[in-house]
């Protein structure tokens, strides 16, 4: 299983490339956003997690571009946030 993670902060990356993998998952990872969805398509992706909160592009940003495309239709998202706001929580999913 590989999970693709997209996260600005270099150290929640490896903090979770370290969850993956002891999960027996292979982490696909990214501190860039728009980098993240140029490689996707030619990844065997099977699970998305995405940061709310990064500079380029929001986390909400991100998921509907991954949405946009049709390969992604069976593909879960996971949008990681410590934002409180409830209208972040609903956009989200």
């Amino acid at each position: 299983m590989n999970i693709l993670i997209i996260d600005d902060s270099r150290a929640n990356l490896a903090f979770m490339s370290d969850f993956v993998r002891a999960v027996g998952a292979t982490p696909l990872t990214y501190a860039d956003p728009a980098r993240a969805l140029a490689d996707a398509p030619n990844l065997d992706v099977d699970l998305f997690l995405v940061d709310y909160n990064m500079p380029q592009m929001d986390g909400l940003e991100v998921i509907a571009a991954l949405r946009k495309a049709a390969w992604t239709a069976d593909i879960p998202i996971i949008m990681l946030t410590a934002s409180e706001e409830t209208t972040v929580r609903y956009k989200a999913l």
